[in-house]
């Protein structure tokens, strides 16, 4: 029951006047802000959905900027890699010219001199630093020079050269998320890239009765291979060979040791886990220097496959005695190794870099139809405010006219 009054008709104006008001002032913040929906309850279906469009165009650019950090990376690792594939076409030539055999002890030793000269700038390459001053190739040890260059005295030269160049990074690689749920990898590691061939152990220790003492891991290449108390040396294989590890386990049938050769050229990085000696007991590494890795190795264990810095050194010394069997021999297909493996790494990077522009334009679309989509939930249809401000406007103009001649003024009203 409502309480009929004088002030009533008054009253019942002023509140819808309000509510006009109210209506009037939305849309002219819409038309001043260019935006449907400035407020989340105005339409609460709306901004959810704008919210979520939001977060996935925020969330698309935040992938965009990690495929152009990427891309630009990758640009530089590729730039050195082309240039150590041009320097090794270049020792090539000199190792071809050096195996004829027309070249006097002289001429060879210009030659080795000038190998020397670019086996130095190999080992910069190795070392390089991209635009954050972070290692290239040290994989996530970033701060430190991926290859130790050990230089000594060599037969045929009075001055100190590089005599052995030590991988001093680790396995492991940086990823940088371009989807939610897809990454890639940034990194190549030296102890790969600059490698010429597949490296061989051979386990210093006869394994006929080896047998695991307890349940225990060992981890080849960073991939930990579980091996239980009892196994076997077959099983301890069978292990091996199923992990997913570039790496084939075999027995020497002379002398019964284990054998690990690398199936792609790259140094193999041995450790045993945590209350593990395994890898020490099969004699293929020795104990107390896994930090060491990957010289870690058993002193007695043999070793077969070298590093691109070892084939252009094998070159070098070859000239500098004036070996011609030498160089066209062991040195030389050293050299063609390693240039099939930059050209591998190059195919690689390049496989990247044309996966990531895909992906990027791939990306840069979804950015688009997200913010498309944002703005049909956020926007506002021009038109249509501007003719519902006019409306309102008039409703206005006709509410207040029409109040004012039925809410004549009367002279009680001026006594109040």
């Amino acid at each position: 029951m409502y309480r009929v009054s004088s002030s009533m008709g008054q009253s019942n104006f002023q509140y819808h006047n309000r509510v006009q008001e109210g209506k009037k002032h939305a849309v002219e913040g819409q038309l001043h802000s260019q935006q449907g929906l400035n407020r989340l309850r105005e339409n609460p279906v709306n901004a959810a959905h704008s919210i979520r469009f939001q977060s996935k165009e925020m969330r698309m650019n935040r992938y965009q900027q990690n495929v152009d950090n990427v891309m630009n990376k990758l640009a530089v690792t590729e730039s050195h890699v082309t240039q150590a594939t041009e320097l090794l076409q270049r020792i090539r030539e000199i190792a071809v010219q050096g195996a004829n055999g027309t070249y006097s002890q002289e001429e060879l030793r210009y030659m080795a001199i000038e190998v020397n000269a670019y086996l130095e700038e190999l080992g910069e390459i190795a070392n390089a630093k991209g635009g954050d001053g972070l290692s290239l190739f040290s994989g996530t040890r970033t701060d430190v020079d991926a290859f130790r260059l050990l230089r000594g005295s060599v037969v045929g030269s009075d001055e100190q050269m590089i005599t052995r160049a030590m991988y001093t990074g680790n396995t492991q690689t940086r990823e940088s998320a371009y989807g939610d749920q897809a990454s890639i990898s940034t990194q190549f590691t030296g102890n790969s890239v600059f490698w010429a061939e597949n490296q061989r152990i051979w386990g210093a220790n006869d394994v006929g009765q080896f047998v695991v003492q307890q349940d225990s891991d060992i981890l080849i290449d960073g991939v930990a291979i579980p091996l239980k108390a009892g196994d076997s040396i077959q099983s301890v294989m069978l292990a091996i060979n199923r992990a997913d590890v570039a790496v084939r386990a075999s027995l020497d049938p002379v002398e019964n040791n284990l054998v690990l050769e690398s199936t792609v050229p790259h140094q193999l990085w041995l450790q045993d886990g945590e209350n593990s000696t395994t890898l020490v007991d099969l004699g293929l590494i020795v104990a107390g220097r896994e930090s060491s890795t990957p010289n870690n190795y058993h002193p007695f264990a043999r070793i077969s496959g070298g590093s691109m810095f070892d084939a252009v050194i094998d070159l070098r010394d070859a000239l500098l005695i004036g070996d011609s069997s030498r160089i066209g021999g062991g040195a030389l297909l050293g050299l063609d190794r390693s240039l099939d493996q930059v050209n591998l790494t190059r195919a690689e990077i390049g496989a990247r870099q044309s996966r990531l522009e895909i992906t990027g334009q791939r990306i840069s679309g979804d950015v688009l139809t997200y913010k498309q989509w944002d703005d049909q939930m956020r926007g506002l249809d021009l038109a249509q405010a501007l003719i519902e401000q006019k409306m309102l406007d008039s409703a206005m103009s006709v509410s207040y006219a029409s109040a004012a001649r039925i809410m004549q003024p009367r002279f009680m009203d001026f006594l109040k």
